[in-house]
């Protein structure tokens, strides 16, 4: 991460930090990403990525969290701003060719979209869905920090599936 980056990534994170506890809550996370010029999304969704990076579960972001957030709403952003039409939205096959979606993402698409089509929130949560299952697999499927696939369990599955459930089940709860 560049310093010019780290450091204002810093700055907003304790500009917005109103009882400098160093941690987020989700107004405080919200207020955070509109300082830094993104757009605004539904509250709820800002709550499906404290059950996405919220490592050590107690409610809030740290720092650490916070830059990861930051380092993959930015790249879903980019993602969606090259493949959106000018109505604002994408098509659940661009969505599917754009973040290489797995299956299991992929069946939950058609509760998001209306006509085949995904608005910028929506789009969030999938990537947010897509996040839960890779960081789950990342971490249960590593030996001494080796790749190995035989370290997952039925039991480190649910924990991945858990995380998405959540996120559909808020989705579609409108």
């Amino acid at each position: 991460m560049a310093a010019d980056l780290k450091t204002r990534l810093i700055q907003v994170f304790d500009a917005v930090d109103a009882d400098g506890d160093k941690k987020l809550t989700v107004d405080e996370l919200q207020e955070a990403f509109a300082k830094l010029g993104f757009p605004p999304l539904e509250r709820k969704t800002w709550g499906h990525f404290f059950t996405v990076y919220d490592n050590d579960h107690d409610d809030r972001i740290n720092l650490e969290e916070f830059r990861k957030i930051h380092e993959d709403f930015t790249k879903w952003r980019a993602v969606f701003d090259g493949i959106r039409s000018q109505e604002g939205v994408v098509s659940i096959e661009q969505a599917v060719a754009a973040l290489k979606l797995s299956d299991a993402i992929v069946s939950k698409l058609g509760r998001f979209g209306e006509a085949g089509l995904i608005k910028y929130d929506a789009f969030i949560e999938i990537c947010l869905m897509n996040r839960a299952i890779t960081m789950e697999w990342e971490a249960m499927a590593t030996v001494d920090g080796q790749p190995d696939r035989r370290s997952v369990t039925l039991e480190s599955l649910a924990v991945a599936f858990t995380k998405v459930y959540k996120i559909e089940r808020d989705s579609t709860a409108d």
